[in-house]
């Protein structure tokens, strides 16, 4: 229940009220989340984009085949956005620092889109009937994002924005009917 107004309300408020304060087209997450003003409000995001990602990343990688491997790559991918989200993006200030950010951000999103793709045909093979919808509507998302990013021809807050709260709660309705499912079969085994 409280997973549920997490993921559905109180993270879609706070990244779109965090990703109100610029052009939500032409500028990304990094530029807002480095106006002076609001670098703790980025760092808030981060962690809360971790959390969403948790909750519904913890029933997934439990059901998994690989669950040592998925953990590490989850935990590789929010250390990589964590990382991102702390360092700051000036790059007329701080050049080195801000091409450290940029391959963060690109890196971060990507091994965790790479770590949920593994999870997802990990939990294909043990429940191939339960899961194919759910890879089908994850690869979905990932089409959309790249159409989004092909389309401005940059990372921008838009497909930061979907990718963050689609995936998450994704991965939350994927975990619930995972647990439904596995405890009809653990009736039909006793």
């Amino acid at each position: 229940m409280l997973e549920g107004l997490y993921l559905l309300v109180v993270y879609p408020i706070y990244t779109f009220w965090f990703a109100n304060h610029a052009s939500i087209f032409d500028e990304n997450l990094s530029y807002v989340g480095n106006l002076d003003h609001l670098h703790w409000a980025f760092i808030l995001w981060g962690l809360l984009t971790v959390l969403a990602l948790a909750l519904g990343l913890r029933t997934c990688i439990d059901h998994s085949l690989f669950k040592k491997r998925n953990r590490m790559l989850v935990m590789l991918a929010a250390c990589l956005l964590m990382l991102a989200v702390t360092l700051p993006y000036r790059p007329l200030d701080l050049p080195l620092l801000s091409l450290i950010h940029i391959l963060l951000s690109f890196a971060a999103p990507l091994s965790l889109l790479a770590a949920v793709f593994m999870i997802f045909m990990d939990l294909r093979m043990l429940y191939p009937s339960l899961m194919a919808p759910y890879l089908s509507v994850f690869l979905l998302i990932c089409v959309i994002a790249l159409g989004i990013y092909f389309k401005y021809a940059s990372v921008n807050t838009l497909v930061e924005i979907f990718l963050s709260i689609t995936v998450s709660n994704l991965l939350k309705f994927t975990a619930r009917n995972l647990t439904k499912v596995s405890g009809m079969i653990d009736e039909y085994q006793v």
